[in-house]
């Protein structure tokens, strides 16, 4: 339930953000994936 809703919020912060700049966005999904690697 947890990741399902961090997911989601993530996918709204990465939408709001590739309004605003694509630079962070980017730098998120980057970091988001490094998270999820170091979690598995």
């Amino acid at each position: 339930m947890t990741q399902i809703t961090s997911f989601n919020t993530t996918s709204i912060i990465t939408r709001y953000y590739l309004l605003q700049n694509q630079y962070y966005t980017v730098l998120i999904i980057v970091f988001i994936l490094y998270m999820f690697n170091f979690f598995e």
